[in-house]
């Protein structure tokens, strides 16, 4: 499940430098830091990569709570 998990991350986080349009390197076109925000070509990849960490947290957090010691001395 981990392996898994850490493919499809791997594999997200790579697939996002595929998205690359004009206006990097061009200085009539940029706009700071709202050009990320608001540009779908940055702002999908960014949410989606969000989801996915706190998804892979929850499920992290979830499977070492349901881990208990044999022996709580």
């Amino acid at each position: 499940m981990f392996r898994s998990a850490s493919l499809l991350t791997a594999f997200l986080l790579l697939a996002s430098a595929a998205f690359a349009h004009e206006g990097h390197g061009d200085p009539a076109h940029q706009h700071g830091a709202t050009h990320y925000v608001i540009n779908p070509s940055h702002a999908v990849p960014i949410g989606l990569t969000a989801t996915a960490v706190v998804g892979l947290g929850l499920a992290l957090r979830r499977s070492m709570q349901r881990v208990q010691p044999l022996d709580k001395r």
